[in-house]
């Protein structure tokens, strides 16, 4: 198995450090559709790179890492694609599951890369994408280097990328609404405006100070030096640098080093592996960001992770010296008196022939080898460079240097155009508007579904006559089975499933799938666990973070058999009276997270609930809570999820259309949700009582808790 050094490029000079560096491959984001607004390729660099590349038997991936409402997708995406297709790009990062669709059905033979944005955490995950087809998968940072392998051995035949250096976000990618609830700047739009990197001061909700302000939800960088023989062993075959917005020196910097070993170990293997401590620093030099961590590649969270101290990242050594390694041709230059010149050149398989100017006897003195043999090799900047060169004489020729020059520089010339021409043609098809099935208006929506988290907000649930439906995490599932009176009962899956999690999910399905309607799905290893349950698809209900902007997306999930889908939270109401909501569940109210993360709060001021802990009493109390306060005052809540080990970071304030009926009847949804996190139970039933008072009898009631409608009026850009 090869390994290949991918490099980021935020703009065509970089690009070319990297290579010169000893990068294998490089990726970068065109003029639309990338997660770097910022580092974006004009077309004309974009082709430009490919060439540079090709010619050097590198490789180049664009990313097409974004969520795509319905005018980018209908209008932008078919002529983005061709444009590089017909450039014979190696690969597209892709995100938006509508984007995989749109590639497969216009462009089949356009190889395609899940990106990291799709938050793929186990082999059910992997296998999902693979069978919707991704060539290649780029896994959650958070996964160990057993997790990693578990999905190499599970799928030996799909390409896995890892993350080898470079900055970590705190939060499951993907997973991130943060900047986009708080500036209207999402990552899943690529203009994240990196809150992770700002001070909070950590409160327990009774007001105790837990922490002084300091950089708690910025982790150090990553650095995978040391880690390499392992990750290799484990079916890694991408080793992925992060930093797209990072310099020239950075970039240059730190493929240098891994270059370096990557040939070590390519050359003396595993056994010999050894990391010298002075590389090290010097990797680290080129920027981090408060040190380095290698943590995830073998623990799900560690304090030391993060340094509240310090969230800036530093730079020591801004000057980096790297010279480009050539590709190398054999030759044999053949010089007969009278005839033409000519140039053989041999390139593995590939050979050429070029014939040059006629070698006239000398009238004096004829042209030594010595000479030819110093003009010929001075290639500069050529792409190639010669291993071995025979000149043959014969007679007493003389040779013009300058034909010897263009003899060379024509050689060269029609070489790289026959390693052009062996990108073979991809077939594409032409563009068709997608397809959906009627959506009968006005549609009564089904009803109201209601999310509770504890007890109290459950037996206020099910007290109330409003909701149709109640969905539960694992900790109130059993209470909740055994609850009298209790609406139709839907499980909500943990929205990150790693390889452990797997056979206790499977436990609880077999011991509560007869008293439950329905399960809730939140990833594409949801999904792909289920699929391989064979879960009725029509069970399965979509969370937020499966996200579908546009109809295209809609279609694709349907295409796979997945009717009942979500809303995104992040299109306003204009965009959402343009997509197809039918089949859609709509948040009406809830406090939503705006990060998933595998880093626990609770463990660094508290002191971990889950070791010693039992998880299941999660169920009968509040969860664990401490509120991130940034420098402006507003506080968002931290909980601990301890059964899947996951902590999420809540909004500051509650989403709320209750007061908006109207206009959310006028998208035609076709269920509302409710989702309580730390209401009382006094609150849970004032709050349905308005949903009653406006969504049910025409009302225009207000709840009593300061609320935000979110993107729900402004949108994103």
């Amino acid at each position: 198995m090869s390994m290949e050094l991918l490099a980021p490029a935020g703009d065509i000079k970089i690009l070319k450090s990297a290579f010169a560096a000893g990068a294998d491959a490089v990726y970068f984001g065109g003029d639309a559709f990338g997660a770097r607004v910022a580092a974006a390729f004009s077309r004309e660099d974009g082709a430009a790179a490919i060439e540079y590349a090709h010619a050097r038997g590198k490789k180049v991936y664009l990313t097409v890492n974004t969520l795509l409402k319905n005018t980018e997708m209908e209008r932008g995406l078919y002529d983005f694609l061709e444009y590089y297709d017909s450039l014979f790009v190696d690969g597209i990062i892709v995100q938006d599951f509508g984007v995989f669709d749109f590639c497969r059905r216009f462009f089949p033979n356009l190889p395609l890369h899940a990106s990291t944005q799709m938050n793929i955490t186990s082999e059910y995950g992997a296998r999902f994408m693979m069978e919707h087809g991704a060539c290649r998968i780029v896994p959650a940072r958070e996964l160990s280097i057993s997790e990693i392998a578990s999905i190499h051995e599970a799928l030996p035949d799909l390409e896995i990328e890892a993350f080898l250096h470079g900055a970590l976000c705190v939060c499951y990618s993907g997973q991130c609404l943060m900047s986009s609830f708080i500036g209207a700047r999402s990552g899943n739009r690529g203009a994240c405006a990196q809150p992770c990197r700002k001070r909070y001061s950590a409160i327990s909700p009774d007001g105790k100070k837990l922490g002084e302000f300091g950089y708690y939800l910025s982790p150090k960088d990553l650095c995978g030096l040391y880690a390499l023989p392992r990750l290799f062993e484990a079916g890694v075959c991408s080793y992925k640098i992060e930093g797209r917005l990072k310099s020239e020196s950075y970039v240059a910097g730190v493929v240098s080093v891994y270059r370096e070993y990557f040939d070590r170990l390519s050359d003396g293997g595993i056994e010999t592996f050894r990391v010298d401590e002075e590389d090290y620093r010097r990797l680290l030099s080129y920027g981090s960001r408060g040190g380095s961590t290698d943590k995830y590649f073998d623990m799900r969270n560690d304090l030391s992770m993060i340094d509240p101290s310090t969230g800036a990242f530093r730079q020591e050594t801004t000057a980096v010296d790297v010279t480009e390694k050539k590709r190398v041709v054999s030759a044999v230059l053949s010089i007969y008196e009278g005839e033409p010149i000519y140039m053989n050149l041999t390139l593995g398989t590939l050979t050429v022939s070029v014939e040059g100017e006629v070698a006239e006897p000398a009238k004096s003195r004829p042209t030594t080898e010595e000479e030819i043999r110093e003009k010929l090799l001075k290639t500069g900047g050529e792409v190639f460079d010669f291993s071995d060169v025979r000149i043959e004489i014969e007679g007493s020729p003389f040779v013009a240097m300058k034909h010897i020059k263009e003899l060379r520089r024509r050689s060269f010339e029609i070489l790289n155009g026959m390693l052009l021409k062996e990108y073979s043609h991809r077939e594409k098809r032409p563009y068709e508007k997608v397809r959906l099935p009627d959506a009968p208006t006005p549609k009564k929506p089904e009803g109201l579904y209601v999310s509770v988290m504890t007890r109290d907000q459950l037996s206020a649930v099910t007290a109330s006559d409003a909701c149709a439906g109640i969905m539960v995490g694992e900790e109130l599932l059993s209470v909740a089975s055994d609850t009298p009176d209790c609406p139709e009962l839907y499980f909500r899956l943990p929205d990150i499933l790693r390889r452990d999690d797997f056979s206790r999910i499977s436990r609880i399905l077999d011991r509560y799938g007869e008293r439950i309607s329905g399960v809730v799905a939140n990833s594409y290893d949801a999904l792909g666990f289920l699929e391989a349950m064979d879960y009725p698809k029509q069970d399965v209900f979509f969370g937020e973070r499966l996200y579908s902007y546009s109809d295209r997306t809609v279609m694709a999930f349907m295409d796979a058999g997945y009717k009942n889908l979500h809303i995104p939270l992040e299109l306003n109401e204009g965009e959402l009276s343009h997509r197809y909501n039918a089949n859609c569940t709509m948040d009406i109210y809830g406090l939503t997270p705006v990060m998933i993360m595998a880093n626990c709060m609770s463990k660094r001021f508290l002191g971990c609930d889950r070791d010693g802990g039992d998880a299941s009493s999660h169920g009968k109390k509040p969860y664990t809570r401490i509120d991130l306060t940034d420098e402006r005052g507003a506080a968002f809540p931290v909980v601990n999820h301890c059964a899947s080990c996951t902590s999420y970071v809540y909004n500051s304030l509650p989403m709320s259309l209750l007061s908006d009926a109207d206009k959310v009847h006028d998208l035609h949804p076709a269920r509302y949700l409710i989702s309580f996190v730390f209401e009382s139970a006094d609150e849970v039933s004032a709050l349905l009582d308005i949903y009653k008072e406006n969504y049910l009898h025409g009302g225009a009631a207000k709840p009593a808790i300061q609320t935000t409608r979110l993107h729900f009026r402004r949108g994103l850009k």
